[in-house]
């Protein structure tokens, strides 16, 4: 008696099983000012010859989004700027015939180089919707460099309303002047959790690029490897939080000599 009412319910249930989209979009105000608090921890290791060198750097800022333009479409035109910058740097593992000045001087250097590092990078930007950014730096008088296909707090939404577990790539530049080509980056929304009193969809992110360069005698490889994810909210259309680990390894070789040097740094960010 109940079989065919199990097999009329069939369709209904598998209808209801297909996944719906998430139709996510950065939404900004003109006027808003967005603030996001980062922490990053870094350590290095440098191999030459026998020796090695061990040094882990900490650091935070604040970096603050000053809103102006929004267009129509929602492409927002945005000031970036950084406030309460620290940073410290600590030399683990030196070579013993390093005197305790030259160590003390060497973690005075990199502690400046890192802060240095947090405290460059203000510029102006323009964002969609998606997150794919254009920055603008001032490069002198009447001088900008301008970097198209960069991305908001690293994340780049796709084209069309992502489904769960679904995979994207982008090819994304960096907030660098300096940065070398694109890096191809594979997103993918891979679940969703409660962030305060929002529901916070996570995208992880993947990209990896090996760059090679020859001069003379001297060979070097560069792996750069970008794993990490960033929360957002279907709410408001923010971004909370994320956190990124860029492992940087460098090998250079001459002959019979080589140096090989690897940096692994955390960044960490939360909307505030």
């Amino acid at each position: 008696m109940n079989l065919p009412l199990l097999l009329a319910a069939a369709p209904l249930a598998l209808a209801n099983s297909v996944q719906d989209p998430y139709p996510f979009r950065l939404q900004f105000e003109p006027g808003e000012v967005l603030r996001y608090r980062e922490t990053v921890t870094s350590s290095g290791t440098m191999t030459f010859g026998g020796q090695s060198e061990s040094v882990t750097m900490t650091g935070g800022r604040i970096q603050v989004m000053n809103v102006g333009h929004v267009d129509p479409d929602g492409y927002a035109t945005m000031k970036v700027s950084f406030e309460d910058v620290k940073a410290n740097a600590k030399i683990t593992k030196a070579p013993s015939n390093v005197s305790a000045a030259d160590r003390n001087k060497a973690e005075q250097g990199l502690t400046e180089q890192l802060k240095a590092e947090l405290q460059s990078g203000s510029r102006t930007q323009t964002v969609s919707p998606r997150g794919v950014t254009t920055y603008r730096f001032e490069a002198g008088p009447n001088r900008f460099i301008e970097i198209v296909n960069g991305t908001f707090l690293m994340l780049v939404l796709p084209e069309s309303p992502p489904v769960m577990n679904q995979n994207w790539f982008v090819d994304v530049t960096q907030a660098d002047p300096n940065s070398g080509a694109p890096i191809k980056v594979n997103y993918k929304l891979v679940g969703a959790s409660m962030i305060g009193d929002l529901k916070a969809y996570k995208v992880a992110l993947y990209a990896q690029k090996t760059e090679q360069q020859t001069d003379g005698d001297t060979k070097g490889t560069t792996v750069i490897i970008i794993r990490g994810f960033v929360n957002l909210t279907l709410e408001t259309g923010k971004v909370l939080g994320g956190e990124i680990t860029t492992d940087i390894t460098q090998t250079l070789t001459r002959g019979n000599m080589s140096q090989r040097q690897n940096r692994v740094t955390v960044q960490k960010f939360d909307k505030i």
